[in-house]
């Protein structure tokens, strides 16, 4: 009895020694070419600079209904240093001069108010973009990973953690044709029409 409980017991030491000494299996992905080339990032990316040209219109509307405001101020305050005006409409232009003032004062501020929000609103759905789609890349590349059998997941666009990396064992292509795999088909572009001879 006791002779058979050593040998089970040296089978299972022996089985693990040689688990043990079998070399993991690894592969590597590119994280960045993933994230940069997932038609899901391409897409929000997309929204996201839309949405970043329409903040900049807007900026720029709202620094055009500034300008003849500004004007009219600058206009005020070279009659208030025009010595050849009366007295009175020198006073009158330096009064109007400090109204415009205000009301480019206020405005200014107003933009800036309106600038640190939307920069702040767009830096949030830049985070979320990231966050989001880096969790479903990284699920993506587990998943892969365990249907290869692979013990270990290395990612190459981090070079300097590594001297070096064999493409023998990169699977970006693999793993991206999966994440792309529900990708919208791309409208072809039509070709221009031939120009009209003569």
């Amino acid at each position: 009895m006791i002779k058979n409980a050593i040998a089970l017991l040296a089978l299972v030491s022996l089985a693990q020694l040689s688990h043990a000494q079998q070399a993991p299996k690894i592969i590597s992905v590119d994280m960045e070419t993933l994230f940069r080339e997932f038609y899901e990032v391409k897409a929000a990316e997309a929204k996201l600079e839309s949405a970043v040209s329409e903040v900049r219109t807007e900026i720029e509307e709202m620094e055009a209904t500034m300008l003849p405001t500004r004007e009219a101020y600058d206009e005020q305050v070279a009659r208030f240093r025009n010595e050849a005006l009366t007295e009175d409409a020198r006073r009158e232009a330096g009064e109007r001069a400090r109204g415009l003032e205000a009301q480019l004062r206020q405005a200014s501020q107003e933009l800036g108010q309106f600038q640190a929000q939307q920069s702040q609103t767009l830096n949030q759905r830049r985070a979320s973009i990231s966050n989001q789609n880096l969790t479903k890349i990284r699920e993506v590349v587990s998943q892969y990973a365990q249907s290869q059998g692979a013990d270990m997941v290395v990612n190459s666009t981090n070079v300097a953690s590594f001297v070096y990396v064999d493409g023998l064992y990169d699977r970006t292509e693999a793993v991206l044709a999966i994440l792309n795999a529900d990708a919208p088909a791309e409208t072809p572009t039509p070709d221009p029409a031939p120009e009209a001879t003569e």
